[in-house]
């Protein structure tokens, strides 16, 4: 976030794997004085709560780490119509998250991540178009809860 150029917010939401993850995170947020541009609600968040986070985001992001997947926050955001920015190095996320489509794919360093964050900040109309696309291509995907309860029935 110290590299946004816009005046986009962050809302980090959720508990880290361990405490000092959590220390982490607020230590960057004071050592580059980013408290107003980063919220870090540190503590499980409810599905309301989330659902809550999401319809009042403009966008999401999603940057797995050690992990192959597109993830959960992914398909989240695209059910809240939201586009996402995810990294080209993140795994599974370039099957859901088309760049320019459905939300931005791009470079994992800072300055990167910044970049997308601001273009989607600047260009609102069209982060708000691209945050449509999601859940039409998770259904011609097949990746919908009708698919999977039906898979575990089968």
């Amino acid at each position: 976030m110290r590299y946004t150029k816009s005046k986009v917010r962050l809302i980090l939401a959720g508990r880290g794997d361990i405490p000092s993850d959590e220390d982490y995170i607020f230590e960057l947020i004071e050592k580059y004085n980013l408290q107003d541009k980063v919220t870090y609600i540190n503590r499980f968040i409810s599905e309301k709560e989330k659902v809550e986070l999401f319809e009042a985001a403009l966008a999401g992001i999603y940057i797995p780490y050690d992990e192959d997947s597109y993830g959960y926050v992914t398909l989240e955001g695209f059910q809240a119509g939201k586009a996402m920015i995810s990294c080209t190095d993140a795994g599974g996320t370039d099957v859901v998250v088309k760049d320019g489509v459905t939300g931005y794919m791009t470079g994992s360093s800072p300055q990167e991540l910044a970049e997308a964050m601001d273009r989607m900040y600047n260009q609102r109309e069209k982060t708000i178009a691209m945050g449509m696309n999601g859940l039409p291509l998770l259904e011609e995907l097949g990746i919908t809860w009708e698919n999977v309860i039906r898979r575990l029935t089968e």
